[in-house]
């Protein structure tokens, strides 16, 4: 992410197989997403960047959707098994709202070669933890 001086900062176009192979991986970042959420997020957006040549911010954009139907998919299921337990969810979905709200504004104001900073120490900070924590 480091090593390419524009990579997630300015917008490029994708055609031909690394198009092919952008598809493919977001695919499969999805169905690894439905049994296992973790990093899903990061390798997705890495996805995004390489395989569709999106910025960090178009990026992460263009995954709300999908990610809105697969919240949709889960609440269904587990409100079906009576699984929810709502007071717990009520207050969860209240603090995401509002801390999806003021993020978004604050990484459309910081751009997106900040947001790419704030990325990678999030990612090199997670991976010390994982590794010797």
């Amino acid at each position: 992410m480091f090593l390419e001086k524009n990579f997630g900062i300015v917008p490029g176009r994708t055609v031909g197989w690394r198009r092919l192979l952008g598809h493919l991986g977001f695919f499969f970042t999805r169905v690894w997403g439905g049994f296992f959420s973790a990093v899903v997020g990061f390798v997705e957006t890495y996805v995004s960047i390489k395989g569709y040549g999106y910025t960090f911010l178009q990026s992460k954009a263009v995954t709300r959707i999908p990610h809105f139907l697969a919240n949709i998919a889960s609440v269904a299921i587990f409100a079906n098994a009576a699984l929810i337990d709502y007071r717990v969810a009520i207050a969860l979905f209240v603090g995401m709202l509002l801390g999806g709200y003021i993020g978004t504004g604050f990484a459309i104001y910081v751009g997106d070669a900040r947001i790419k900073l704030i990325v990678g120490v999030v990612i090199l900070a997670a991976a010390i933890d994982l590794l010797f924590f």
